[in-house]
C-alpha cells in the first residue's frame, strides 16, 4: 500500500509540474503586466560608401584593318591602349571595380570577362603588343567594323554577368555598367558593306535600346542587379573626319545615355573625358517603423507573443505549437508564417519534427554551416526577416527585394498584418491604403501606430493607445543626415519584449534603390534608448 501511495505521489507531482510548465507562458503574458514605455532612437542615414555597388567597365576596341593600313589610324596601338592602361591604373585599388574587354572587327570576341585591375592590366598590355608585334609577326588589326555583332556581344556579357550574380543567392549587390565603344570608321556588316541608313535606324540603334533597357525590361528582374548602364562612344581618325561615322556614334551614345567624343589625328583616346556614374549618392530617409514583435493583436486584445512568431502564446497552446520557439517543428519555417499562409503552425498536429513539411523546393537556400536543430536554417537574401524559403515556398514574394510590391512596407511587416496589407495572393498589389475594419484608419497607419487592422479602433480597450511618432532632424552632413526619433506609448509586457526599429532609405537620386536596416533590442526600463549613429 505504501509503495502504491509513493507511486501516486510521484505521478501527482509530475502532473502538477507539467501543468505549471504549460501555464507559465500564460501567466507571464498577463494583461495586468502591460505597461507603457518610450522608445528613443538616434540614427543617421547610411553612409553611401557603405552601401556597396560594383563598377564594371566594358572596353570595346576597334581591331579593324584600317588601324594599320597606310595611313593607319593607330598602327602601333598607342592611341587605343596607352591611355587605357594608364586610366585603369589611376588611383588606389578598389575591390568593387572590375574590367572587361571586347575586340571587334568582322566579328567580335570577348577577350576578358570582368576581372580585377591587375589581371586586366596584363590583358591590355598583351593586346597592345599584339597590335604592334616585332617582325615577322603580323598585327592582329584586320577586317571590317561589324557594329551589330559587337552590340549583341555586349548585351550577352551583361546578361551573363547578372545571371551569375542571381545564381549566387547571396546579398544583392547592384552594378554600374560603363561601356566605352571605340571605332575609327563606319559600321559594316560581316562582308564589309557599309550599313544603309535604314539598317542603322531599324536594326543597329534598337540594339542599343536592348542594352540600355535591360534594367527596366519587365520579363526579368534585372533591376535589382543593374544600377545603371551607360554607353559612351569614341571616334578617332587621321587627317580626314568622316562626318557620317561621327553622327552615327553620337546617335549611339545618345540612345545609350552616354557621351560621344572625337579624337583627332595623333591624339590618344582620353578616357578621362568620359564622366563616370555617381556610385556614392547620399541617402534619403523614406520610412521608419517601431514594432514590438512580442505582442500581437487577437480578439480585440494586444496579446503576448513570447517567441515573436506572430501567434500569441494562448493561441499557440490551442494549436499545438510551442509558444517558446518560433519554429516548433524545426523545419526552418516560422510557425507564424505557416499559420498565416496555411491555417496551421505545423504540418503535424502536435508539431512533431518527424511530421514537419520538409519544403524540398528550398534545398538551395539552406545555409552552408547549418546543422539540424538550428532554427536559422535558410538564408535571407534581402534581410527583411523572412528567409528565402518562407518567401519562395509559402508567400510568393521576391527573395531579393525586401519590399516586393514597392509600397515602402517591408514584406515582413506586411505579413504581420495577416493579409490586410497583401503580399500573398498577388505580391505586386498593396493594401496599404485599404481600411477593412472601416474605422477611418488605413492599414498603413494601423501598422505605423500599432493598432488592429481587423477591429475598429473605437471598440478596443482605451488602455491600448496608438503610437505617436516624433522625428527630429539633428544634423545634416555632407554624406548623411541624422535624426532623433521618439515613439510613445509602446505597450510591453516585460523587459524581455523585443522591440524592432525598421529604417527604410532610398538613394536621393535613384528612387528604386532601396535600403533596409532592422535593429532589435530588448525593452528595458521606462525609456528604451537605441543609438546607431
Amino acid at each position: 500500500m505504501k509503495k502504491l501511495f509513493n507511486i501516486l505521489t510521484i505521478l501527482l507531482f509530475i502532473l502538477m509540474y507539467s501543468c505549471r510548465d504549460k501555464l507559465k507562458p500564460l501567466s507571464r503574458g498577463s494583461e495586468i503586466n502591460l505597461k507603457e514605455i518610450t522608445v528613443e532612437a538616434d540614427f543617421c542615414t547610411i553612409n553611401p560608401e557603405l552601401s556597396k555597388s560594383f563598377l564594371k567597365f566594358i572596353y570595346v576596341i576597334d581591331k579593324s584593318g584600317s588601324n594599320r593600313s597606310n595611313p593607319g589610324t593607330d598602327p602601333t596601338g598607342s592611341r587605343r591602349y596607352d591611355n587605357l592602361i594608364q586610366f585603369v591604373n589611376t588611383g588606389s585599388s578598389d575591390d568593387a571595380v572590375f574590367y572587361s574587354l571586347i575586340n571587334f572587327s568582322t566579328e567580335s570576341s570577348l577577350v576578358s570577362d570582368f576581372v580585377t585591375r591587375n589581371t586586366f592590366d596584363s590583358t591590355a598590355r598583351n593586346q597592345r603588343n599584339l597590335t604592334n608585334p616585332p617582325a615577322p609577326a603580323i598585327s592582329n588589326d584586320d577586317g571590317w567594323t561589324n557594329y551589330g555583332h559587337t552590340l549583341d556581344r555586349i548585351r550577352s556579357l551583361i546578361v551573363n554577368d547578372v545571371n551569375r550574380s542571381k545564381e549566387a543567392l547571396g546579398q544583392v549587390v547592384s552594378s554600374h555598367y560603363v561601356i566605352f565603344f571605340l571605332s575609327d570608321g563606319m559600321p559594316t556588316d560581316e562582308f564589309g558593306n557599309a550599313l544603309t541608313e535604314e539598317q542603322i535606324q531599324n536594326n543597329l540603334l534598337p540594339k542599343i535600346d536592348s542594352i540600355s533597357n535591360l534594367k527596366t525590361t519587365t520579363d526579368n528582374d534585372f533591376d535589382k542587379w543593374i544600377e545603371s548602364i551607360k554607353f559612351s562612344t569614341g571616334y578617332y581618325y587621321n587627317t580626314t573626319v568622316d562626318a557620317t561615322a561621327v553622327r552615327i556614334l553620337e546617335d549611339m551614345a545618345a540612345r545609350g545615355n552616354g557621351e560621344a567624343h572625337t579624337f583627332a589625328d595623333g591624339q590618344a583616346v582620353d578616357y578621362t573625358k568620359f564622366t563616370l556614374p555617381e556610385r556614392y549618392v547620399k541617402h534619403a530617409l523614406k520610412e521608419v517603423f517601431v514594432i514590438n514583435s512580442s505582442t500581437v493583436w487577437e480578439d480585440e486584445l494586444l496579446r503576448f507573443d513570447y517567441d515573436g512568431d506572430g501567434i500569441s502564446d494562448a493561441l499557440e497552446f490551442s494549436l499545438g505549437s510551442n509558444p517558446d520557439h518560433a519554429d516548433s517543428d524545426l523545419n526552418g519555417v516560422s510557425d507564424g508564417v505557416e499559420y498565416i499562409v496555411t491555417g496551421m503552425p505545423c504540418a503535424h498536429p502536435q508539431c512533431d519534427s518527424s511530421g514537419a513539411n520538409p519544403f524540398h523546393s528550398c534545398i538551395a537556400y539552406i545555409k552552408d554551416d547549418w546543422t539540424f536543430g538550428d532554427p536559422d536554417k535558410y538564408t535571407d537574401a534581402d534581410g527583411d526577416l523572412l528567409n528565402n524559403c518562407e518567401e519562395k515556398a509559402l508567400i510568393g514574394s521576391d527573395i531579393f527585394k525586401f519590399d516586393t510590391n514597392d509600397d515602402w512596407i517591408t514584406d515582413y511587416l506586411a505579413l504581420r498584418s495577416k493579409g490586410a496589407i497583401s503580399i500573398l495572393a498577388d505580391p505586386k498589389v498593396s493594401g496599404r491604403l485599404l481600411d477593412p475594419d472601416a474605422d477611418g484608419v488605413t492599414n498603413y497607419y494601423e501598422l505605423k501606430f500599432h493598432t488592429p487592422w481587423a477591429i475598429r479602433n473605437a471598440i478596443i480597450p482605451e488602455r491600448f493607445k496608438p503610437y505617436q511618432y516624433k522625428l527630429t532632424q539633428t544634423a545634416k552632413e555632407v554624406s548623411r543626415t541624422c535624426y532623433n526619433l521618439v515613439v510613445h506609448p509602446v505597450m510591453v509586457y516585460d523587459d524581455q519584449n523585443l522591440i524592432q526599429l525598421h529604417i527604410l532609405e532610398k538613394s536621393a537620386i535613384i528612387d528604386n534603390r532601396k535600403f533596409l536596416r532592422v535593429i532589435k533590442q530588448r525593452a528595458s526600463g521606462p525609456v528604451l534608448k537605441i543609438d546607431i549613429r
